[in-house]
């Protein structure tokens, strides 16, 4: 009998032990959730609140754990013999704590707050002074949105005018049967006006990446 109650103690400590971690798990994403809403950043001053708030929760969640781990406060009086498993405890434990780092890191707003000059901070839909002058990659944003829309309006209107003509030319012509592909004709003159070796265009992303390197400089 002795030996059953070892046996069912020992697959219910290590039960416990997974329990508690999975737990542990699921508490770092919920209080993540309720830290960022009843404790927004307050934006005074971003790099030493977002330090704060990547490094002092897991410090917290890792010393919990060890606090209450009987195997680890163990194998810490006896080193000799307990070193391997105090380090795995530990190294669990770090684990888990990270979890917090993790998703501050896939929320991602910190770390643009703290390196990016307090970008995060700044509303893009205000008109005060401190939007327009607190960093230039906003500039460079709204930059590349003009652009986008002068190049679309610039180029369905010279494209419109040229369809237009040419349909007129047609008509006036009385090639009823031009008339209908002035679109193709259209676009194999703009096609022969390429150079041979098509260049592919760079991505929309690394062009805002440019531009706010350049912005941060």
């Amino acid at each position: 009998m002795d030996g059953v109650h070892e046996a069912l103690g020992h697959i219910f400590g290590k039960l416990l032990a997974r329990v508690l971690a999975v737990s542990l798990i699921i508490l770092v994403f919920c209080y993540h959730l309720v830290f960022e809403v009843e404790l927004p950043c307050t934006c005074e001053n971003p790099q030493r609140d977002c330090g704060f708030y990547i490094t002092l929760p897991p410090l917290i969640i890792l010393l919990a754990q060890l606090s209450v781990d009987a195997v680890f406060q163990r194998a810490c009086f006896k080193r000799s013999c307990m070193c391997c498993v105090g380090c795995n405890r530990f190294l669990k434990a770090l684990f888990i704590s990270m979890m917090w780092v993790v998703l501050v890191l896939m929320k991602d707003i910190c770390l643009v707050s703290a390196v990016g000059h307090g970008l995060s901070c700044l509303d893009l839909e205000s008109d005060s002074e401190e939007v327009f002058t607190g960093s230039r990659a906003i500039w460079a944003d709204r930059i590349l949105e003009q652009e986008e829309k002068v190049l679309i309006e610039k180029q369905s209107e010279w494209v419109g005018n040229e369809l237009k003509k040419n349909f007129d030319n047609c008509i006036n012509e009385k090639k009823w049967d031009e008339s209908l592909c002035v679109g193709d004709e259209l676009y194999a003159v703009i096609g022969s006006k390429q150079e041979p070796v098509l260049r592919e265009q760079p991505n929309n992303v690394f062009r805002r990446m440019f531009y706010y390197v350049r912005a941060w400089w």
